[in-house]
């Protein structure tokens, strides 16, 4: 994003009578989320627009990473993950602290991951859940491939250190494949999701840098259409985690949120993690078919560590 559109959106929202204020937010929030995808880009545009508001005082926006990732229009004809709107339904389930901590102490007595984090924890039991459900709509039955595609912050994988307020879509999304002959259970899944994500280290990072990682970044590209190739799309699970993104600090004037939700513009196997209310927690939003998501919101694996829609409040 622009600086010239980020001041345009906040001289938009200095103008605005308050009354109306909520209503012109969400439009502006739709607006802002077309053109920026990580979380953290995402917290510098409301600091900004917070800032002409008088709700903040200093903010420092710096576009850092078209420097490091320069632009490239033949790599998103490249891209080999196509998400297709399709009709769904949505469920939210909370993992609170206690059962947090359990499934992830769960996740280290039965898996070769010693610590297990929560997102890697939850991850790998929506994901088996999920899969196991599908499977049983879809009558392939549990053998086939799977693929979970999760957008990998490269922030927090680099050497160098980043400014919280710099801009850019600095993700990078990791396959996690599980194979047929494998089995579907939790611990090998937890297993599958810590060493893809492992493969995005600093090493890689510096591979894919500048005008001399478009030759990495094909590579990996056409990796990722050969392993797409043969997985059934219906087989196929997005995740993208907005934990610690700042969104429940961002203030307009009339305090920070209670609560927050995302909405899924229409897209089937769409998983969306999030903070709780206390912080402790993880809220999940999962998007499945209708009839994926009958069986998935009773499955008595998930429903042990997650309450189905609890008040947010």
């Amino acid at each position: 994003m622009k600086v010239t559109q980020i001041k345009e959106y906040a001289e938009l929202l200095h103008n605005i009578d308050m009354d109306n204020v909520l209503s012109s937010l969400v439009c502006i929030k739709l607006e802002v989320m077309k053109l920026t995808l990580d979380g953290e880009s995402f917290h510098s545009t409301v600091f900004a627009i917070q800032l002409v508001i008088g709700v903040s005082t200093i903010c420092i926006v710096i576009l850092i990473a078209p420097s490091l990732f320069p632009p490239n229009s033949s790599v998103l004809h490249k891209w080999p993950f196509k998400a297709g709107k399709n009709e769904s339904v949505t469920r939210r389930f909370v993992f609170h602290g206690t059962a947090l901590a359990a499934l992830r102490a769960q996740a280290a007595s039965i898996s070769h991951v010693q610590y297990p984090t929560s997102v890697e924890a939850v991850a790998a039991l929506i994901w088996s859940c999920a899969i196991e459900a599908i499977s049983k709509v879809t009558n392939k039955g549990p053998k086939q491939a799977s693929i979970f595609a999760v957008p990998v912050n490269l922030r927090t994988r680099m050497r160098q250190v980043l400014p919280k307020s710099s801009m850019g879509n600095l993700v990078w999304f990791a396959f996690a494949q599980h194979m047929p002959d494998a089995k579907l259970e939790f611990p090998c899944i937890v297993d599958c999701i810590r060493k893809v994500f492992a493969k995005v280290d600093n090493d890689f990072i510096e591979g894919i840098k500048g005008k001399e990682g478009y030759a990495k970044v094909s590579e990996c590209l056409k990796e990722y259409t050969e392993l797409l190739h043969n997985i059934d799309m219906d087989n196929c699970l997005l995740l993208t985690s907005l934990r610690k993104a700042g969104i429940s600090e961002i203030d307009f004037g009339w305090g920070k949120p209670s609560w927050y939700y995302f909405c899924n513009p229409g897209f089937q196997n769409l998983v969306f993690l999030m903070d709780t209310r206390s912080g402790d927690g993880i809220e999940a939003l999962v998007s499945l078919s209708g009839q994926a998501m009958a069986i998935f919101e009773r499955d008595p694996k998930l429903l042990v560590f997650a309450s189905v829609d609890p008040s947010p409040l």
